[in-house]
């Protein structure tokens, strides 16, 4: 996801809450305006499902935002690498 309308080198604290009441937090710092922030996070086969909650926060403000992950209701394949796939 990316976000925009931070300073130049702002330092941004995204946490994300799990929906098993877990967070994990980092600090990330963006770059120009015009190229916002960018930040990626993806969930393992083995995590909760559940409404995951994205925040940052700076200086110029905070976002949220949250999504709701659910587990299959059919049979899926995922690729793990380039030389691995999970059925």
């Amino acid at each position: 996801m990316t976000t925009c309308g931070w300073q130049s080198n702002e330092l941004v604290n995204i946490t994300i809450e799990m929906p098993d009441g877990t967070s994990i937090s980092e600090t990330k710092q963006a770059g120009k305006p015009d190229f916002g922030l960018s930040f990626s996070y993806e969930t393992e086969l083995t995590d909760p499902p559940g409404i995951y909650t994205f925040v940052f926060e700076g200086e110029s403000g905070t976002v949220q935002r949250a999504i709701e992950i659910e587990m299959p209701t059919e049979p899926r394949l995922y690729l793990e690498d380039e030389g691995r796939s999970f059925f």
